[in-house]
């Protein structure tokens, strides 16, 4: 069975997800990309840095997400 992840935004942008239970908050960097995802605690979880026109430069933390750059 899949899991159920369910996002909330503000102004178009991704700011919350419950996946399965699991609360995680998206913290955006300046243009609008993930930068780190935060869990109940506002503890980091994963971390994104990016190269020019998205590509990933490092990541930490194992938690999926389609939104990112």
């Amino acid at each position: 069975m899949a899991m159920s992840v369910v996002y909330s935004n503000f102004c178009g942008m991704i700011t919350h997800e419950n996946r399965g239970g699991t609360e995680r908050a998206y913290m955006p960097d300046p243009l609008g990309s993930t930068a780190a995802l935060l869990d109940n605690s506002q503890n980091k979880t994963d971390t994104w840095e990016y190269w020019p026109y998205g590509e990933v430069a490092s990541r930490t933390g194992t938690n999926s997400t389609p939104f990112t750059f």
